[in-house]
């Protein structure tokens, strides 16, 4: 038996988060939606199912597993947009006659004999044809929309890291100078610095500090707070519930509620709440984001090219990979920024800016040229000792395209006001 994780159509209300990611690979509290489908089944092969153009970055990630292949096997397919619990694989066994799962318009898995597996087209709609299959109803958490993953966030990160704690030997005494609160809910790794006047206080939810952390002085961390290995806390920084960070990000200012994956940077003052940051962003000095309106109503999102009410009040920043802002860029309440997007100037933000904007918030905004976003992005991949590979490239070239007439669209928004 092999376990497939597998896109469907609702994938594309996750972007731009996904647009150089399967939407397994999002995180929401301290794992990726794969890693928590993966601990349920353990000793099990797994392959994975994707768009297309993602295969070729996926492989040079991932060598070892089949991607968008199918070999002579009994296959358990998975929505990659599980959110998977101590329950779910008792509810999706592995074992059983051929059969399907779904929650109302959701396909969540599907159990498939090897005879049946090889008349799967993985080119054409898989949800589609594994609905074929008898179905039976299923109550599982899934991640629909973009604020889903910060609402899972908020009930998700504080068990995820007491977990990890749990049986891990803790520093019996720290540097002097730096003030642990309950440190029996705090875990540090090797090789990490944390300098005088810092505060880690556990006392409202546990700390998670992976190896080669720096966190500077005067800096406070109030937990439930995960910091990824190689990440460098600035001195003076407020690390508040419910974030995580990293690997390899560096963070200064205020940061709440929020997700920052590998690789981006914030090093400077400025609020960041209720947000999700791809990889290889960056937020200039004094960027601040509004998670709040000020007469307390939902927020609203741009998703599949229109606004929709989330139903949340607290929402910040979505912001695609590789995509920038100026200093003193001011955001507003649940915007959207593309991938591979420049944000500048002293007015506040539209609620979305598409992937590959040149956005002048004083000004006339453009189009951000193809090959000069793919040099700016190869000489932040080397900084970091990565490489902007060929199939990196092409990916770009890709997203380029599919993101053509959403960007004409919201620039002429932008100019318009």
């Amino acid at each position: 038996m092999t376990i497939c994780l597998f896109e469907d159509q609702f994938s594309a209300n996750l972007l731009p988060l996904v647009h150089c990611r399967p939407v397994y690979e999002l995180k929401t509290g301290a794992f990726t939606l794969w890693e928590r489908i993966i601990n349920h089944y353990p000793k099990t092969k797994f392959s994975l199912h994707c768009r297309p153009q993602l295969t070729n970055v996926l492989k040079a990630k991932y060598g070892d597993l089949s991607i968008n292949k199918l070999k002579q096997d009994d296959y358990l397919f998975i929505n990659g947009r599980v959110v998977a619990d101590q329950k779910f694989a008792q509810k999706v066994k592995i074992k059983g006659p051929d059969c399907c799962w779904r929650k109302g318009r959701q396909l969540i898995a599907a159990r498939v004999s090897r005879e049946k597996a090889k008349k799967l087209d993985l080119k054409d709609n898989l949800a589609k044809q594994l609905s074929k299959l008898p179905c039976k109803k299923i109550a599982v958490e899934t991640v629909l929309n973009l604020w889903d993953l910060i609402r899972f966030q908020e009930k998700l990160l504080e068990k995820d890291i007491e977990k990890m704690i749990k049986g891990k030997r803790l520093a019996s005494h720290y540097r002097e100078g730096v003030f642990a609160v309950n440190p029996k809910k705090i875990f540090i790794d090797r090789n990490c610095q944390i300098q005088p006047g810092a505060v880690l206080d556990a006392s409202q939810g546990p700390i998670y500090i992976e190896e080669g952390v720096s966190i500077g002085a005067n800096s406070v961390l109030t937990g439930p707070v995960y910091l990824g290995y190689e990440t460098i806390i600035q001195p003076l920084s407020r690390i508040n519930r419910h974030t995580y960070i990293g690997p390899v990000c560096k963070i200064g200012g205020e940061v709440s509620e929020s997700i920052i994956q590998s690789f981006s940077n914030k090093q400077h003052a400025g609020h960041l709440g209720h947000a999700y940051l791809g990889s290889w962003c960056n937020l200039g000095a004094g960027t601040d984001n509004s998670d709040l309106k000020n007469n307390y109503s939902s927020i609203k999102v741009w998703t599949n090219q229109k606004l929709v009410d989330s139903k949340i009040i607290f929402l910040g920043l979505f912001m695609g990979d590789h995509s920038k802002t100026g200093i003193g860029t001011k955001i507003n309440t649940g915007t959207v920024i593309g991938f591979s997007a420049n944000v500048f100037g002293s007015s506040l933000s539209p609620k979305a800016i598409p992937s590959f904007a040149w956005a002048d918030l004083d000004g006339r905004s453009t189009e951000y040229d193809l090959a000069k976003a793919q040099k700016t992005a190869k000489k932040a991949m080397e900084r970091r000792g990565e490489k902007l590979t060929a199939a990196w490239q092409k990916l770009f070239q890709q997203i380029y395209q599919d993101t053509k007439a959403e960007r004409q669209l919201l620039i002429k928004k932008i100019n318009e006001k």
